[in-house]
Order: C-alpha cells, then sequence, then structure tokens
C-alpha cells in the first residue's frame, strides 16, 4: 500500500530528534566551562538520558560562548563503561552516512544551544533548543522545548515488558528519517497519495471498491477513514480464520447505495508494527485521499438519499426531519426544482416537489440497502395537488420505516 521514497533522497535531512535519542549513551542539559579549543568541559544541570558525573569532557571542538546553556546527545567513549564512573564522552553520531560535525549547522547535530540568553536559561521551566540551523539542508530552522524532548525520551525509554517495543521503535525512527530526507531533498512536505474510483450509482451496499494485502504481523493493522463523505464508506479487516500471521487484508467499501454525485473521503492506516509503541505515521505515508464518482444510469432525472424518521403519523424526510439531499436538481422541462419532502402516512405516499410539473413523465423508484428496487410510482399515475406541489399515490402497505438508509431515484418513464 505504502511505496520506499526514492534511494536518492536518503540522508538529505539531519537526523531527526528520536533518531538521536535512540543512538545516545546520554542525553544532558548542560552549560559550557571555560577552558581548551579541545576537548571541551561542561557541567551538567540535569541528566535527561543516562547518568554520570556533575562535569563532564567531551572530545571535540569548542562551540558557542561559556555559560551558555544546551542539550547535548553524547555516546561513551568506550561501551561497557560505568555511567557512573565516566566522565568522557563524543557527540553522538545519528546519520548513517557519517558526515562529520556536530553543530546546528551541520548534518548530525548534537551540540543544541539554547535559544535563551547565555545562564538565563538554567532554572526556565521550559527551554527551547535549536535542533537544526537549515544551513546544512537550506531548510528553516528547527526548535524543541524542553518539555517536547522529555516527552520524546520517555517514549523511546518506554516499553518495558511490551513485546515488539523495540522493533517498533525502529520502525518508526526509520520513518521519520525517511520523512525528514524526503523533505529536506525535494523541498516540501510527503503529498499525500490519491486515487478515484468509478461506481454505479444504487449499488448495494458492501460494495467493495479496493482490497490491501496481504499482509502478515504478529497483530491487525488499525484502518479508519475520514473525511466529508467518510461515513459513506468502511475501511475494515478481513481474515477467513482470524490469524493475522498467515495473512490478512484490507478493505473499502461502500456502506449504502449511493446517488449519482463525487465522494470524498481520506483512508487511514497503521500497520501493526507501529501499534506497540504508539507510533501514528499520519505525515503523507499511512494515508490516502480517495475520490469516488458515482455515475447514474442514462435517463435518470435525479438521485438522492433518502432516510425517513416519525413525524408524527407520517414516516417521512425533509429539510428538518431524516435526511433528503441532494434536493435541487433541473427538472424534467429544464427549470431549477426542488424536492421538499417525500413521506408515507395513512396509506399514502406523498412528494412536494417544486414547481410540481419538475417531475413530469419521470417515474419515482425507492432503492433498499442491498440495491434492490422496493417501490416504482409512475408520476403519471399520481394525484395532484398543484396548490401544495404534491403528488400522492395510494398504497397498499408501508413501502419504508423510521431508521431505513434508502435511495430514490427518478428516471424517465419507458415510453
Amino acid at each position: 500500500m505504502y511505496a520506499a521514497e526514492p534511494p536518492r533522497a536518503d540522508g538529505a535531512a539531519s537526523p531527526p530528534v528520536e533518531a538521536r535519542i535512540y543512538d545516545s549513551d546520554v542525553v544532558v542539559r548542560a552549560t559550557l566551562l571555560p577552558g581548551e579549543s579541545y576537548p571541551v568541559r561542561f557541567k551538567v544541570i540535569e541528566y535527561l538520558k543516562g547518568t554520570g558525573p556533575a562535569e563532564i569532557t567531551v572530545n571535540a571542538q569548542r562551540y558557542g560562548k561559556d555559560g551558555h546553556e544546551a542539550a547535548l546527545f553524547l555516546s561513551r567513549t568506550s561501551p561497557g563503561e560505568s555511567g557512573a564512573s565516566s566522565s568522557e564522552f563524543v557527540f553522538t553520531e545519528a546519520h548513517f552516512r557519517k558526515p562529520g560535525g556536530h553543530t546546528v549547522d551541520s548534518l548530525d547535530p548534537a551540540w543544541l544551544p539554547a535559544t535563551t540568553p547565555t545562564g538565563a536559561s538554567a532554572n526556565a521551566s521550559d527551554t527551547v533548543y535549536i535542533t537544526d540551523s537549515g544551513v546544512a539542508t537550506g531548510g528553516s530552522q528547527e526548535t524543541i522545548s524542553l518539555s517536547a524532548l522529555k516527552a520524546k525520551i520517555a517514549w523511546i525509554e518506554g516499553g518495558e515488558n511490551v513485546g515488539g517495543y523495540d522493533e517498533c521503535l525502529n520502525r518508526a525512527i526509520g520513518y521519520l528519517e525517511n520523512l525528514r530526507d524526503y523533505e529536506a531533498y525535494y523541498g516540501r512536505s510527503r503529498p499525500i497519495n490519491e486515487t478515484t474510483e468509478p461506481l454505479n450509482s444504487g449499488v448495494g451496499a458492501g460494495r467493495v471498491l479496493h482490497e490491501y494485502g496481504p499482509y502478515r504481523e504478529a497483530g491487525y493493522s488499525l484502518i479508519w477513514l475520514t473525511g466529508q463523505d467518510a461515513d459513506l464508506f468502511t475501511a475494515e479487516i478481513v481474515d477467513d480464520n482470524k490469524s493475522s500471521t498467515d495473512g490478512y487484508k484490507e478493505r473499502v467499501a461502500t456502506v449504502r447505495p449511493l446517488p449519482a454525485g463525487v465522494y470524498r473521503f481520506r483512508d487511514h492506516g497503521i500497520l501493526y508494527h507501529y501499534i506497540p509503541c504508539g507510533f501514528n505515521p499520519k505525515e503523507g505515508t499511512g494515508q490516502l485521499d480517495w475520490t469516488v464518482t458515482v455515475t447514474a444510469p442514462a435517463g435518470t432525472l435525479h438521485e438522492l438519499f433518502f432516510d425517513p424518521v416519525t413525524v408524527g403519523s407520517a414516516v417521512a424526510a425533509d429539510a428538518t426531519n431524516g435526511t433528503l439531499k441532494p434536493t435541487a436538481f433541473t427538472g424534467a422541462g429544464g427549470a431549477s426544482a426542488a424536492i421538499g419532502r417525500i413521506a408515507y402516512e395513512s396509506g399514502q405516499v406523498k412528494i412536494k416537489v417544486t414547481p410540481v410539473t419538475a417531475l413530469a413523465s419521470q417515474v419515482l423508484e425507492v432503492i433498499e440497502l442491498d440495491g434492490t428496487g422496493s417501490l416504482s410510482l409512475s408520476v403519471s399515475a399520481a394525484t395532484v395537488d398543484a396548490a401544495n406541489n404534491t403528488l400522492s399515490w395510494t398504497v397498499s402497505s408501508a413501502p419504508w420505516h423510521n431508521g431505513d438508509k434508502l435511495m430514490v431515484r427518478i428516471r424517465k418513464a419507458e415510453e
């Protein structure tokens, strides 16, 4: 369902903050101490990830001003060192190409200066740090607040006793890397994919528009729809044996017969491997914008949704009760027309239409949820109440009930 990004974009951006956290042994808030240009020493304000002494040394060139706070992403010089005893670090290299550099002007920032003036931010409740100046990529400056940084660290460090959490993190970080690379390379956000689908009007509920898969994972994906017409469609998991590991599909289908028109909605999906760590890849990937163009058969004058409800002694739909839309159309004579009400009451079906001549030589058909026609009424056989713009027919039984989901088609009578 989701294609990989072109390889040429790989590595175009600095790593996401999540990748820098994940690859670091220690993340600290610290202020730069006076000293030689290499190595540099820091006074630690707070360990955000890992532990260590109150003063640390980083094998790197001096950058910034003495006393200025920064968030530092650090790796131990010797793997396996005790966090409490080691005071010597190097800046974390999170970019897979190892481009060199560690300042926010590089492709691998690990020394993130606070935006607050020197020293004043040490006790600030929510310091803001520059995560990327944009110099290396030609983009804009990026920042992160202390609270947001702590939240990301908590996410990376979480997942105790949660199966699949680390794999989820790796996949999520890979996704974020690809997203940033795309934006840096192309200079724009990743677009949401689009698809179009033709459909005949009046087709019964459950008409499958598309199936994705099969997928084979430890659990099922999360799928849902949003948008102006999302309630007319459904996204569902399809599996004949309720075992996600041997294959399942995802299906998008209709929930009711649709009148002629253009319908739009967005299809969202989160594959299971993103679920253990609660990651929602909602920027571009994982989404698909649908446009469904529904066409009526030849000879159709108008089609509309008709969801009647009980209104006094009638079962009807109008502008304020139930659903009756779209009501405006071009009448049989070519003039503008509108349907105001469709009702069943006391053995009669009544339709209010302005002007009443708009349905001349037409047939009114009621289409059930399964796509079958349950009622067909010829306008030529109707009783006309011109003063009230109403057509009526006597019927032997109630053709619909409160809460029905119906469609009405008005078509030219067969000659």
